[in-house]
C-alpha cells in the first residue's frame, strides 16, 4: 500500500520497483522451501510398502 502512495504522491514507477522486486524474492524462497520440508517429512515418516500383487 505504501508503493501505490508513494507512486501516486511522486508520479513516477520508481516506487513500485523495490514493491515488484521483493515479489521474486519471497516466491523463490517458498518455491525453494516447499521441497526442503517435503522431502524431511518424507524421511521422517513410515515407509509404506506397495501392497502385494495377487
Amino acid at each position: 500500500m505504501g508503493a501505490v502512495l508513494a507512486v501516486r504522491g511522486t508520479s513516477t514507477a520508481w516506487p513500485d520497483l523495490p514493491a515488484a522486486a521483493l515479489m521474486p524474492g519471497m516466491f523463490l524462497t517458498s518455491s525453494a522451501q516447499l521441497p526442503r520440508r517435503a522431502w524431511s517429512e518424507y524421511r521422517e515418516g513410515e515407509r509404506v510398502r506397495p501392497a502385494p500383487v495377487e
